[in-house]
């Protein structure tokens, strides 16, 4: 246990199983706990240090958290969503044929989150279609937030590239982020 929760929050991605983590797709206090350990550490220790400081604070209400936390939270909670749900809509009938539909969920969630940055599994990779793989490319490709301890091209870059896609279909010269 210990072992995978350092390997989790690292997004290491180490498992002690060949099947990485697939005997355990129907358990959810571990994909949960997997899954909830691989974004802290992806958040990156600025945002994590901030998120604290920010809970613990008495005048949290009058000291917004910085446009980078902001940045990373609502990147890190759009990739998991949207990853979520193309990764259930594109192997519903497909790899995750053989599970009920908590563990479809449940698995789908799992799958959103670790391909970013840490590699665990608990659906057969061999199994998904072509159209999935691509999807957890480009996860792979966006990776984790600046400061953490995952890889890619970080959240806060891709999404300040589609700002910038975003001001310039607009005709805009200056990328502007929450005002």
């Amino acid at each position: 246990a210990v072992f995978h929760a350092i390997s989790a929050f690292c997004n290491a991605g180490f498992a002690l199983w060949s099947d990485s983590l697939e005997s355990f797709q129907g358990h959810a206090p571990v994909v949960l706990t997997v899954s909830f350990l691989v974004i802290l550490g992806g958040l990156g220790f600025l945002v994590l240090a901030e998120m604290w400081s920010w809970l613990t604070s008495r005048r949290r209400r009058r000291r917004p958290l910085s446009l980078h936390t902001r940045l990373v939270l609502g990147t890190t909670a759009t990739l998991v969503v949207a990853g979520a749900c193309l990764f259930a809509l594109l192997e519903w009938q497909g790899a995750m044929a053989g599970l009920g539909i908590p563990e479809k969920l449940l698995n789908a969630f799992f799958a959103s989150v670790t391909p970013r940055t840490a590699g665990f599994n608990t659906v057969s990779m061999g199994a998904l279609s072509m159209a999935t793989v691509f999807v957890l490319i480009v996860f792979m490709f966006i990776g984790a937030s600046p400061g953490s301890t995952g890889g890619g091209i970080k959240t806060s870059t891709a999404a300040t590239i589609l700002f910038a896609v975003r001001a310039y279909m607009r005709g805009r010269e200056a990328v502007e982020v929450a005002g």
